[in-house]
C-alpha cells in the first residue's frame, strides 16, 4: 500500500501571519507548483485520493484524476482559533509564551491544540489504513508533520525539526506489518 502526503502550495498571504484554518488563497506559481507535484506523483487514476477541505487544498485536488476524491475536515490544519489571520508581532508576548511552552497540549484562545490536531488526522490514517488501498492525502504541513510523527514513533514536541515544504510530496509504504518513509520533501 502506497500513501503520499501532499502539502498545497504556497499561500497568498504576506509572511509572519498566523494562520491555519482560515480559507486562504494560493500564489501566483500556484500552476507551475501544481506541475511539480504532479511530476513527483505516480498515475493518479489507481488512487483514492483525501483533501482537507480549505481552497488552498481542494484546488490541487482538481488537477488530479483520481479515482476517487474525499474531502475530510480530519486534513485541516491547526485551528488557531483568535489568532487566525493576525501577524505573529500583534500576539501579546505572554499569551505566545504560555501556549508555546507546550503547544502539543496547550490550546490558542478559542483553537485546539497541536495534540487535537494529531488524534483527529490519526484517526483518519487509522481508517485509511485498514482499507488497504492506495491514497494520496493533501493536507497541511502540521497534519503531514503529524502524520510523520506517528508512523516513525518521534514525540509530537519534536515534529516541527522536519521540514515540510508547500508543494512537497512524501511517500509511505505500508508493508504487511511495517511501514518505510521511502522520502519526505519531494
Amino acid at each position: 500500500m502506497e500513501i503520499y502526503l501532499v502539502r498545497h502550495t504556497k499561500v497568498n498571504l504576506v509572511k509572519d501571519i498566523c494562520y491555519g484554518q482560515a480559507d486562504i488563497g494560493l500564489a501566483s506559481s500556484f500552476q507551475e507548483e501544481a506541475s511539480k507535484i504532479l511530476k513527483n506523483l505516480p498515475d493518479t487514476s489507481g488512487y483514492t485520493c483525501y483533501t482537507s477541505p480549505l481552497t488552498r487544498c481542494k484546488l490541487l485536488t482538481d488537477k488530479m484524476f483520481c479515482k476517487e476524491i474525499r474531502t475530510d475536515p480530519r486534513l485541516m490544519e491547526l485551528n488557531f482559533g483568535d489568532w487566525e489571520l493576525k501577524s505573529w508581532d500583534s500576539i501579546g508576548k505572554q499569551e505566545f509564551d504560555a501556549w508555546h511552552c507546550d503547544f502539543v497540549n496547550n490550546r490558542t484562545p478559542n483553537g485546539e491544540s497541536y495534540f487535537q490536531l494529531y488524534t483527529r488526522a490519526i484517526s483518519l490514517w487509522k481508517e485509511i489504513i485498514l482499507k488497504r488501498e492506495n491514497v494520496i492525502l493533501i493536507s497541511h504541513g502540521g497534519v503531514i508533520r503529524a502524520l510523520l510523527s506517528y508512523c516513525l514513533g518521534l514525540p509530537l514536541e519534536n515534529s516541527f525539526r522536519l521540514k515540510i515544504d508547500y508543494g512537497s510530496v512524501t511517500k509511505i509504504i505500508l508493508h504487511e506489518d511495517f511501514l518505510t518513509v521511502e522520502y519526505v520533501n519531494r
